[in-house]
């Protein structure tokens, strides 16, 4: 079972949140080299999806196990990291390629507001990570009515 781990503390508003995401992209460390990628490489790769409830976040991860991951909530940004071992060329023999590498990953990412991270939940299936993340009630969708005088 994947540990989904939350640090609540005060949410601020941020008005510019979609131009902070913007911004993130151009100077984010998650494009710093790994040892899963080359220098412009961001790993894993993701997809985020919302609806009127929650935040659905899709991770790529072939060849890890759930116990491998480590996932972390914090206001408005999610921090996946892991870890794993690939195996080398046995003894007595020599690797022809070798594209799968051993190694650590850390991925932060921001999310437009901050979410219910005690209420996330995680799903691990055929290398994909799948955390749903609950919006708050503030971030909900409100109906006003309307009344005429």
């Amino acid at each position: 079972m994947l540990a989904v781990r939350c640090n609540p503390s005060f949410a601020s508003a941020r008005p510019f949140a979609d131009l902070d995401q913007i911004m993130q992209g151009f100077f984010a460390p998650a494009f710093a080299a790994t040892p899963f990628m080359g220098a412009t490489a961001v790993y894993p790769a993701v997809n985020l999806w919302h609806d009127d409830a929650s935040i659905r976040l899709e991770a790529e991860l072939p060849g890890f196990k759930p116990e491998d991951l480590d996932i972390t909530i914090q206001n408005d940004e999610v921090t996946l990291r892991g870890s794993r071992t690939v195996a080398l060329a046995t003894e007595g023999s020599r690797a022809i390629r070798q594209e799968r590498v051993s190694g650590a990953f850390e991925r932060t990412i921001r999310l437009p507001f901050p979410v219910n991270g005690d209420k996330a939940a995680a799903d691990f299936k055929n290398g994909v990570l799948t955390l749903t993340l609950p919006k708050p009630a503030e971030a909900l969708p409100r109906k006003v009515r309307v009344t005429a005088n």
